[in-house]
């Protein structure tokens, strides 16, 4: 690996560390305003979106490579005048403020391998035990607010995102617009949340290859790690999406 992919690397395990460690709370605000700030740059969504706020009227996390941007979008899409989002926190440490706040909050999961490999396949100077392991730090710490909290299988997220703002709304008392998953509108959708054509075959080619470090030891120890964490988080998701996960 070389000195820049390392540092990257090291960037990477300590952005994990602190958004999934409340003992760590207050490094993690730094990390916040460096995000806002690359936001701003970027000029696409509101850097306010990136933190949860007293106003903030839902908050949408998962881990990363959960189809996070899927679903947001297609929230965004329904919705007839703007809602106030806190979303792609990729934090723990962020939905344990929306619950202290009682701000409805959905959270997405996607099994454990799937979402790693989608990780590293962006970031390939994370290695898929540093992914795995950053994995189980989020979901462990959120599973004490997993009660008060919408979790979304990832088939709700790719496939019914109408059920996962039905069952916001039904646990949370809002009156959020439900996506319709029209033709129309999940072309719209997919074609604001899909990759060029080039850039998905790289990604394709580097997830085949970081697919053999699941050989590697620490990789298998945290892949079993996860798989448990997974199953019990599943069991946190309301009857009405559990029962279209197979």
């Amino acid at each position: 690996m070389t000195l820049s992919n390392s540092f990257r690397s090291a960037r990477f395990e300590f952005r994990m560390r602190v958004a999934s460690d409340p003992r760590l709370r207050m490094l993690y605000w730094p990390v916040v305003r460096w995000g806002q700030h690359k936001i701003r740059q970027a000029g696409h969504i509101d850097p306010r979106e990136a933190e949860v706020l007293p106003d903030t009227e839902l908050v949408i996390d998962g881990f990363q490579g959960s189809a996070n941007s899927y679903l947001t979008r297609a929230f965004k899409h329904a919705q007839p005048e703007p809602v106030r989002l806190a979303h792609h926190l990729h934090a723990a440490v962020g939905v344990l403020r929306a619950a202290d706040l009682q701000i409805p909050t959905l959270v997405t999961i996607r099994e454990p391998e799937g979402a790693a490999l989608s990780l590293v396949s962006r970031w390939p100077y994370v290695s898929l035990a540093q992914a795995l392991r950053s994995y189980v730090r989020y979901y462990e710490v959120i599973e004490s607010v997993a009660a008060s909290v919408v979790i979304c299988p990832f088939v709700i997220t790719t496939r019914h995102p109408n059920l996962a703002i039905e069952a916001v709304n039904e646990r949370f008392g809002t009156s959020f617009v439900v996506f319709e998953p029209t033709e129309e509108n999940v072309r719209t959708v997919r074609g604001l949340t899909s990759q060029k054509k080039a850039k998905a075959e790289a990604r394709k080619r580097v997830r085949a290859q970081k697919a053999v470090e699941l050989n590697d030891p620490e990789a298998q120890h945290w892949l079993a790690r996860a798989q448990v964490v997974y199953a019990r988080m599943l069991a946190y998701a309301p009857e009405s999406l559990a029962v279209h996960v197979p």
